[in-house]
């Protein structure tokens, strides 16, 4: 998130709510194998069988911190 770093310093009123920013890494294929056996059924996401890409694409669309 380079754009919002490169953002705080000019917005002290933000910043001074800001404590620290973590970098995540990406999660791996097992990881994330991992997590979807056990939470898709309990998320049951619009009943949704599986994950496509059209699916990706609007999650991310609707993210509130841009596009990539």
């Amino acid at each position: 998130m380079p754009r919002i770093a490169k953002r705080l310093p000019r917005n002290a009123q933000f910043q001074s709510r800001v404590r620290f920013v973590h970098q995540f890494r990406p999660l791996s294929e097992d990881e994330l194998r991992f997590l979807l056996e056990q939470k898709w059924q309990e998320l049951d996401i619009n009943r949704l069988n599986r994950v496509t890409e059209e699916v990706v694409e609007a999650a991310r669309e609707s993210l509130v911190i841009g596009t990539v």
